[in-house]
């Protein structure tokens, strides 16, 4: 039952059910509305939704709440096509943290990103006369991460690695990525079947036990390079293992162990050692050869940043002084 309107006095507690519309996206991607006052902040909510939402926090000036019921969809609201994002119903342990946006349009997502940096040059920044244009969208925006890094841990049952629930260290196990090339995907999947066959532990963080920690796998013009993030600098069972993975990916042209002793949530450690093959991968962009070895950083989404330097490139061609934000999603 939804709880009547009261004054601003009147603050409400954990567990009340308020109906909110919500306004606009916040910088974190939440959604925004107003209740007697108060903003209230709402994961997964879209612009122009109606809601009817659970009270999980109440502090003086503002409220945070999760979705109880869609009472009135916004039109730019529509179904996630990934299986482990948010839907209503979800615990939130259920939920994978890796995507927030993919329950709006791609076309509201790019126009959130616009509005998100004109609202920060103009209240935060104290910039007046801004002017910000349209995001820079993709043609197909699936499929496109270069770099993933994923969590290993165990469940009870079995070996599982996936990304971790919204503001938790707990893994969501995940066997598909909408986001990720299919070949990552592959590799992955194979990867955890052969850390369960050959009995590599994964790690534990609470107790600080355990071998494997992540698994990172980059993919560059269908070329891949896999790395094991691991607590100790030992690898059993390594020559059947490497062998596994090369035979069935003959993309996979380096494999790589990470070493990370520390108890830490830093996901890569200080020491490398190379399992076999390649050090690096080569991408082009426009005129520029770039190497990308397994720990550097590199745009994770490739596309865009070939579109990203045509941008800066362009208008670091005129004459004058110019100053540049470049959006690209």
């Amino acid at each position: 039952m939804t709880r009547p309107l009261h004054s601003l006095a009147s603050l409400p507690q954990v567990g009340t059910r308020l109906t909110v519309r919500m306004d606009r996206l916040a910088l974190g991607g939440e959604g925004v509305g107003r209740w007697e006052g108060r903003v209230v902040f709402v994961p997964y909510a879209c612009p122009g939704d109606v809601l009817e939402a659970e009270v999980t926090a109440a502090y003086p000036r503002y409220v945070r709440a999760q979705i109880v019921r869609i009472l009135t969809p916004a039109p730019q609201r529509v179904s996630p096509p990934c299986p482990y994002h948010f839907c209503v119903g979800h615990q939130p342990t259920q939920v994978c943290g890796g995507c927030s946006w993919q329950h709006l349009t791609y076309e509201a997502q790019l126009e959130a990103k616009r509005q998100l940096v004109e609202e920060t040059l103009l209240r935060i920044g104290r910039l007046s006369e801004v002017r910000v244009s349209p995001t820079l969208g993709m043609a197909h925006p699936w499929r496109y991460r270069n770099k993933v890094q994923q969590p290993v841990g165990w469940d009870g049952h079995r070996v599982i690695s996936g990304f971790y629930a919204p503001g938790t260290h707990q893994i969501v196990p995940i066997e598909e990525c909408l986001v990720q090339p299919e070949l990552s995907v592959a590799i992955l999947n194979k990867t955890k079947t052969l850390l369960a066959q050959y009995h590599l532990e994964p790690y534990d963080a609470p107790r600080h036990q355990g071998w494997v920690r992540h698994l990172l796998v980059r993919l560059i013009q269908r070329r891949a390079l896999l790395v094991f993030v691991t607590r100790t600098p030992d690898f059993p069972n390594e020559s059947p293992v490497v062998r596994a993975l090369c035979r069935d990916f003959p993309e996979l042209v380096g494999l790589h162990q990470n070493i990370n002793p520390a108890r830490t949530n830093v996901i890569l450690g200080p020491r490398w050692r190379k399992l076999h093959g390649a050090d690096f991968l080569e991408e082009h962009l426009g005129n520029l050869r770039l190497r990308v070895s397994p720990g550097s950083f590199f745009q994770v989404n490739t596309p865009q940043a070939e579109t990203l330097y045509q941008v800066v490139k362009t208008w670091s061609t005129g004459e004058g002084e110019h100053f540049l934000i470049c959006i690209v999603a």
